[in-house]
């Protein structure tokens, strides 16, 4: 799981919270070890800027010596190299560096610095002995280090006409949700969200952007509730590291049957009146969730990929290597890795032992094995539920040329299926201009109106044009 952690967030979710590997945080030290040499904050701002410089020349053997012992031993050249490459390739190159934040905490500096990519804005953080030796280098979203513009609430949402309420859900390993309804009492209809891949948070929020937490609270303006939780791989990460019998399930079967229960016996709900959304991955996994469960009146499909999540991740780092004539060699190099473990994950059988490290981000073969078995858009053709499909014109990481045509071709002698693109909106379906890239997300913003208008028409309709408790 500390590669789901790292390589999902990563690079799946545009190059937030990749941490390379230099090594673990130390935790507590003996003060009387740095009275002697101890640097003062403005010499550590300017070890943290140097050490920027070192990462933007690609100076591997002064970025190495910049390493205490025993780390410095421990790490190669290649291997800083390789974990910077991955980053660019999603971000493109440094174009600007902001001045470093210093705070020390239990004798240890940290030295945070907001860097501006052309296609990204991240934060390396740098942990240091007192004498300014590197402990470890670690990439952050803007906002999660201080920095950055923080979630505003959307503009189509009135205060007081939603009530939310903390819950927990998961009959195995519980996590904390969110229930939300109207401001009226039901009985409503309830939306029960499923997130995209990585330990998504119950907003799923990426960098400034909180797409659920829109959702939720637009649907409670339009008189719907809805439920939303942490991912079980947010709030037990630590459970699934290194674990070889991790699946899609292990990562969405649980908590999402737990949510379908609460609505299903909740007094403002009304049991006829459920739906499933999911988005990315988490759209993948409804169909199943659908099929097996007649709770469920039907599904909302957003942004939902027509192949596996690694050959999207190369698809993407072809997209960025389009942008950046300047990274087209380096990003060539992780292209070709990319290729090669998605071929092996292609090739693998039921009782495969292919080692995880030569798989799509170090997870193990029955992982992969077990997204195929889904086979989402099968499940949605043989399906007698009414189905939306909404897909963002604009979005890089699940398209309309690669994907949404794929849907449509696939679902275009189906009944009771609504598929639309919205025009103008990314992957988190809001709104912009240009080519979409990473660097959007942190700009301030807002799930767009039109999208939840389009949820709430089509369960009114799907409901046969009624919508009580508004």
């Amino acid at each position: 799981m500390s590669t789901l952690n790292s390589t999902l967030t990563a690079l799946a979710r545009r190059a937030y919270g990749y941490v390379l590997s230099l090594g673990g945080w130390i935790r507590t030290v003996s003060a009387l070890a740095f009275r002697r040499g101890a640097c003062n904050e403005q010499q550590m701002s300017l070890i943290a800027t140097d050490t920027i410089r070192l990462l933007q020349d690609g100076d591997w053997a002064g970025l190495r010596g910049r390493f205490a012992l025993p780390l410095r031993l421990l790490l190669t050249e290649t291997a800083l190299r390789k974990g910077w490459q991955v980053i660019t390739a999603t971000t493109g190159p440094i174009e600007r560096v902001g001045r470093p934040s210093i705070k020390t905490t239990m004798f240890l500096p940290t030295a945070k610095i907001p860097v501006y990519f052309a296609r990204a804005n991240l934060a390396v953080v740098l942990r240091m002995w007192p004498s300014g030796r590197l402990l470890g280098l670690q990439v952050s979203p803007l906002l999660a280090a201080g920095f950055g513009v923080a979630w505003q609430c959307p503009p189509y949402t009135e205060d007081g006409y939603a009530r939310e309420t903390d819950i927990e859900l998961g009959s195995k390993l519980e996590v904390p949700g969110i229930f939300c309804l109207p401001k009226h009492t039901g009985p409503h209809a309830c939306v029960v969200f499923l997130a995209g891949s990585g330990p998504c948070d119950r907003d799923s929020s990426v960098g400034s952007l909180k797409p659920f937490k829109d959702l939720a609270l637009g649907l409670a303006q339009k008189g719907i509730a809805s439920i939303r939780f942490d991912k079980v791989t947010l709030r037990h990460g630590q459970k699934f590291r290194n674990r070889s019998s991790f699946t899609i399930a292990d990562e969405y079967f649980d908590q999402a049957n737990a949510a379908l229960n609460y609505a299903s016996q909740h007094p403002e709900i009304e049991s006829g009146r459920i739906f499933l959304l999911g988005h990315s991955l988490g759209a993948t996994v409804v169909p199943h969730l659908a099929q097996v469960d007649n709770r469920i009146r039907g599904i909302v499909l957003l942004a939902p990929p027509s192949e596996t999540m690694y050959k999207s991740y190369a698809r993407q780092l072809r997209y960025f290597a389009s942008l950046d004539s300047d990274l087209v060699e380096s990003t060539q190099e992780l292209i070709a890795e990319a290729e090669k473990k998605s071929d092996a994950a292609d090739r693998l059988g039921p009782d495969s032992t292919t080692a995880p490290r030569d798989l799509p981000f170090g997870l193990p073969a029955c992982y992969w094995n077990s997204c195929r078995e889904l086979d989402p858009i099968g499940t949605c053709q043989a399906m007698d539920k009414p189905i939306l499909l909404l897909q963002g014109s604009r979005d890089y990481q699940v398209t309309v040329e690669d994907d949404f045509t794929v849907w449509k071709r696939e679902l275009r002698s189906k009944q009771d299926v609504v598929l639309s693109v919205l025009e103008g909106l990314d992957h988190c379906f809001v709104r912009g201009e240009g080519l979409s890239v990473p660097a959007d997300y942190d700009n301030a913003g807002n799930m767009d109106a039109t999208a939840i208008e389009n949820i709430r028409k089509w369960i009114v309709s799907t409901c046969g044009g009624s919508q009580s408790g508004t």
